[in-house]
């Protein structure tokens, strides 16, 4: 990194104008800076009883088009990209000016401008900076210059200008690649409003990393945060253990995530506001293996772990309340002589007790406050997107909450069922298109009992959540069943028949729905369709 005895310049163009503005120039204004400034920046620093000089002034002119053109001219794009020889120096003393050593600049806020009820071209165009992001990149590019965009890199810097500016290199790598990034994710807000959805943009920035990947040759694996403000992003999750943790436990965080707010949102609806019932909900390998929810956490954890013994073993366990020492041995030690091994635990909270208890038993412990006040706005708003080989498939998230009052629903005109029936149903449908497609789920006293998740065809789906019920001691007898789409024959149908389902929710739009319906009524099941078109529950293939 070059050092002179010459005068260092900086340059600020401010939108916010933050603390940190008049933090860095006070503090770079002691070790002998020169300071400019844009308009409005200018005059915010001088307010504060700095020395700072117009950069209009400075290049021998005036702002232009009432403040629309200020730092876009040939001598601040001379004074950040000039190289460092003799001949440079003799161009810039021929233009007046000296090199720029740094440039703080936060642009105009063009996110809330693309993002505001009502935005129009004009209001974006308005509001979209040309000159910030241009004097950034010409600081970045410029050698021996420092670019600085966020509030938080302006203590950074002070900090490493305090400790003898250490690594200066790769520190000034560091800061100008961020900048980059920032610039780059600025600039494509205006592509991807003015371009109404024909081009994809998602930028990403290193979290934390992973143990390994699904496999472990698989390394090295990662987890990158996008610029989002969703409070249950992953990102915003607090570890509460050290070790880092594998691919497959964050997809399953991140699968259980989606069948809890799944539920928060459905029974929500239900409910329409009243209080809500405790949900525990574990999640296996990508599916749901274990669900309940009762007015006591203790019940629905002791639920939740003993609807399929097997398949929780390892499992990654979340729930929408608080996790006391008595919740926590519910989730090691209900229904087996033995301790149960959980991969994994996700709450609101911990007492310091469950915290002891859980991580001593091997179980990584997340946090995260919004799953304390979950409901019907809490299903992920963003696009789903999935990497392909060369490019990416993209969808609306599934926003669908099944509602028992949609005039839609064609049920039998003698149905008679339970509250408890009912509330059965509600959980049925939030596992079924929470699990891979194509997927037949069974629930009984408000726990999934049976989860026939992921087969190619839907008679099979029906015999496997029978045969998981059946094998973990369960009475299928009145249960709730729900499919992710129509029965296509009716083989399926006579299995949930002969088991002694009590309701079975699918929808319709297959050419034998009249004889599928007729061997639900003949086999004393009663069935509830949605047409397929707005109720198909296909998920994650």
């Amino acid at each position: 990194m070059k050092e002179e005895s010459r005068q260092k310049v900086a340059l600020f163009s401010s939108y916010k104008k933050g603390s940190e503005v008049f933090r860095l120039a006070s503090f770079l204004a002691k070790r002998g800076w020169k300071l400019l400034a844009s308009g409005g920046t200018h005059t915010h620093l001088s307010g504060l009883g700095l020395t700072v000089q117009n950069v209009a002034d400075w290049v021998g002119g005036t702002a232009i088009f009432n403040h629309l053109v200020v730092t876009l001219s040939r001598e601040v794009a001379a004074a950040l990209l000039a190289p460092w020889t003799k001949e440079a120096d003799e161009e810039l003393a021929k233009l007046g000016v000296s090199r720029i050593d740094l440039v703080y600049c936060d642009p105009y806020d063009l996110r809330s401008a693309v993002e505001a009820v009502g935005a129009t071209c004009q209001s974006v165009i308005d509001a979209t900076d040309i000159g910030g992001p241009t004097m950034l990149r010409e600081a970045a590019k410029g050698e021996n210059r420092f670019a600085i965009c966020r509030a938080e890199e302006v203590d950074e810097y002070i900090k490493w200008v305090e400790a003898g500016k250490p690594d200066p290199e790769a520190y000034m790598q560091s800061l100008n690649a961020r900048t980059e990034f920032e610039v780059c994710k600025y600039v494509s807000l205006s592509a991807l409003f003015h371009g109404k959805g024909k081009f994809f943009a998602t930028f990403a920035e290193f979290v934390c990393a992973l143990k390994y990947g699904e496999n472990g040759p698989q390394v090295p694996a990662a987890l990158y945060a996008t610029d989002t403000k969703d409070p249950l992003a992953l990102h915003r999750f607090k570890f509460l253990t050290k070790n880092p943790i594998g691919f497959v436990n964050w997809t399953d965080v991140d699968r259980v995530l989606t069948t809890m707010t799944t539920a928060a949102a459905t029974f929500d609806v239900h409910f329409n506001g009243k209080e809500m019932p405790n949900f525990a909900i574990g999640v296996k390998h990508g599916n749901p293996c274990g669900a309940a929810f009762s007015a006591s956490p203790v019940i629905a954890c002791e639920k939740m772990v003993t609807g399929d013994l097997r398949a929780i073993f390892g499992g990654v366990v979340m729930t929408n309340f608080h996790i006391g020492i008595d919740e926590a041995e519910a989730l090691i030690e209900h229904g087996q002589d033995k301790p149960r091994r959980l991969s994994g635990v996700v709450a609101p909270s911990f007492s310091e007790r469950s915290f002891d208890f859980l991580s001593s038993r091997g179980c990584f412990l997340m946090t995260n406050p919004a799953l304390d006040s979950l409901d019907r706005d809490s299903l992920q708003q963003e696009q789903v997107v999935r990497q392909v080989r060369g490019g990416l498939l993209t969808q609306p998230s599934n926003s669908f909450i099944l509602d028992f009052n949609d005039p839609n629903l064609k049920r039998p005109s003698d149905l008679t069922l339970s509250e408890e029936q009912w509330l059965d149903l509600l959980l049925a449908d939030v596992i079924c298109r929470t699990s891979n497609s194509n997927t037949v789920t069974i629930v009984k006293g408000g726990m999934l009992i049976g989860n026939g998740v992921g087969q190619q065809d839907r008679v099979g789906c029906c015999e496997l959540a029978i045969k998981r019920a059946f094998d973990a001691g369960h009475n299928v007898n009145g249960a709730a069943v729900r499919s992710d789409s129509f029965f296509p024959f009716e083989d399926g149908p006579k299995v949930l028949c002969r088991a002694g389902v009590g309701v079975v929710l699918a929808t319709s739009g297959s050419v034998r729905d009249e004889a599928v319906r007729e061997t639900f009524r003949l086999g004393g099941g009663a069935f509830l369709t949605l047409p397929d078109k707005d109720a198909r529950g296909f998920c994650c293939h």
